[in-house]
């Protein structure tokens, strides 16, 4: 099978804004990996499924509202 090297900006939009509010425990220990540029580093894989972190839908959601991001 032959891979392709894509950029990153060629799978989707990029946000940039900070994490959710870490001093809020809800947001954090969920089912939603949060990919940083450091999880990008440090990625051995052509594949990213999980990060140092992961978020709840509660974290994600008031994220998105924080930045402007809806739907």
């Amino acid at each position: 099978m032959k891979k392709n090297k894509r950029k990153i900006s060629d799978l989707g939009t990029i946000v940039g804004g900070g994490t959710p509010n870490t001093n809020k425990v809800e947001y954090y220990n969920g089912n939603i990996a949060w990919i940083t540029p450091k999880d990008l580093i440090d990625n051995k894989s052509i594949f990213i499924n999980r990060g140092e972190r992961m978020i709840t839908s509660l974290g994600l959601n008031n994220w998105c509202q924080k930045n402007g991001i809806y739907g």
